[in-house]
């Protein structure tokens, strides 16, 4: 496998805003809260027009590769993306 590029990504995530039974305008009072933007570090291993994949473990050996702690997103949540210099 080629070298994967490491990248640093900050993504806005969707957020619950309860479960429990209420009223609809104590809901929408808590609809306009701050996003949650997650800061995430990884090695991306597949990318297309519309998403990426990134995991944050890798185990390159010299047959196979393996890897952890994965994640998919869609690009339109990305708010900031840096490649990361290694090796």
């Amino acid at each position: 496998m080629a070298k994967l590029k490491l990248v640093y990504i900050e993504w806005e995530d969707a957020r619950s805003i309860g479960s429990s039974w209420r009223d609809v305008k104590e809901l929408l009072e808590n609809a306009g809260a701050v996003p949650i933007i997650v800061k995430e570090v990884g090695w991306i291993v597949k990318e297309d027009k519309d998403t990426i994949v990134i995991v944050s473990s890798l185990d390159e050996r010299k047959d196979k590769t393996f890897v952890s702690d994965g994640t998919i997103l869609p690009k339109s949540l990305i708010r900031k993306r840096k490649v990361i210099k290694y090796g």
